[in-house]
């Protein structure tokens, strides 16, 4: 299990709430215009859910699609994201 997703489940015990963790390839498959999942896609800019985030999922995120896509569509969705008023910003503390 990746360290943030520990931290992620970490919060989610102290605070409550619950929060939506995108996993990458899932993001990668929702941005496509024609895609079956393209609703993920329009949910999170529709701001329908919170999603977590932190700095180590953004460059996942980043690295990923820029892999099937391209960095500029990459870092375009990324930033979209990190600004984005449903988004928490986590930050991991690992002991």
């Amino acid at each position: 299990m990746k360290k943030w997703r520990v931290a992620i489940a970490e919060f989610l015990s102290i605070t409550g709430e619950m929060i939506v963790v995108i996993d990458s390839n899932c993001l990668s498959a929702s941005i496509g215009k024609s895609s079956p999942y393209r609703w993920l896609f329009d949910a999170l800019r529709n701001k329908e859910f919170e999603f977590g985030i932190s700095t180590d999922i953004l460059a996942e995120y980043e690295e990923h699609l820029a892999t099937y896509y391209s960095l500029n569509l990459a870092q375009n969705v990324t930033e979209g994201l990190l600004n984005s008023r449903n988004a928490i910003l986590v930050s991991p503390s690992f002991f």
